[in-house]
């Protein structure tokens, strides 16, 4: 359901190609690895350790949505 790739095009040349289903990433997830994909790069070329922050805990983001009023959501649909 995802797939990465590193294809070499040349000395100089690469892609990274990234497929994946809308169930495994969607666009906010997908901004965070191009991110600290570019991180990682910059990094590495530059001949440094990256240190990329600690991934936020998914029961932050169940507590979030218990929180949320969803009586006008419901309203809505």
């Amino acid at each position: 359901m995802l797939r990465v790739a590193l294809i070499r095009g040349g000395r100089a040349h690469y892609w990274w190609v990234c497929t994946f289903h809308h169930m495994v990433l969607d666009g906010r997830a997908m901004a965070v690895i191009f991110r600290e994909a570019l991180e990682l790069h910059d990094a590495l070329a530059a001949g440094r350790a990256c240190e990329l922050p600690p991934a936020r805990p998914y029961r932050g983001y169940i507590d979030w949505l218990e929180r949320l009023d969803w009586s006008r959501r419901d309203k809505f649909w």
